[in-house]
């Protein structure tokens, strides 16, 4: 498949942040006590 001069392409891009916490029970170190991490996600899609 080949692109013609007239061809357009879209993008689009999600970007989400979420909290998640957890422990770790069986752990020996802070870990085991509920902690919680950033997380950022990036979703591209192009077309």
């Amino acid at each position: 498949m080949t692109k013609s001069k007239n061809t357009k392409t879209l993008s689009v891009t999600k970007q989400i942040d979420f909290e998640a916490g957890h422990r770790l029970p069986f752990h020996h170190s802070k870990c085991k006590n509920l902690h919680g991490h950033h997380y950022v996600i990036e979703f591209s899609l192009e077309g």
